[in-house]
């Protein structure tokens, strides 16, 4: 039985595979076994869906700092300037967006921070809002979120050992925050 998901609804994507920065030429600068991100659908409506992602976590098992290229350990943290919250939203066919801020305030600009070990704190910030793509409901597919050299994030502070540059690669599957319910996009 199928039902349309209301506004309000609590929901959480959790990530399917290793969360990855990398260069703008595709180095993998680091990696995270887990991420997950939280929210509330605001819109629902069959042509344009909106929901305000309220926190967002990428890191290792258990917490852990993620692993890095040189062999260090990374801390990512979401809430630092322009983070979280954030709008995801999507109006096209199988695309989404994320922008800076609630989905019923302005757009603005999304930070995120890193803290190396090897390279010390990072912090970036995009203004140019990440695309990805999203899975229909194909014979019974779950909801999923794609993002694939996602964002052109630029070095906003951080010493000369910063990455002047990062992308995103990402996905998540999409269920009911609570009970883990799988969500489809039909």
């Amino acid at each position: 039985m199928w039902g349309k998901l209301a506004s309000g609804a609590k929901i959480q994507g959790t990530s399917l595979t290793i969360s990855k920065i990398t260069s703008p030429g595709g180095t993998v600068l680091m990696e995270c076994s887990t991420a997950s991100i939280t929210g509330e659908l605001n819109e629902n409506s069959g042509t344009s869906i909106k929901g305000t992602i309220s926190a967002a976590s990428i890191t290792n098992a258990g917490g852990a700092a993620c692993s890095t290229l040189f062999g260090g350990t990374t801390t990512v943290t979401t809430t630092v300037g322009n983070g979280v919250p954030w709008c995801l939203q999507s109006a096209k066919e199988d695309k989404f967006e994320i922008r800076g801020g609630a989905c019923s305030a302005a757009s603005r600009s999304i930070t995120f921070a890193l803290d190396s070990s090897s390279s010390g704190p990072c912090m970036y910030n995009s203004y140019t809002f990440p695309v990805g793509t999203f899975t229909t409901d194909l014979s019974g597919q779950e909801a999923g979120l794609s993002l694939t050299k996602a964002g052109l994030w630029k070095l906003e502070e951080g010493g000369f050992l910063c990455p002047s540059e990062v992308s995103l690669d990402m996905e998540f599957t999409l269920e009911t925050d609570g009970t883990r319910t799988p969500l489809y996009i039909r």
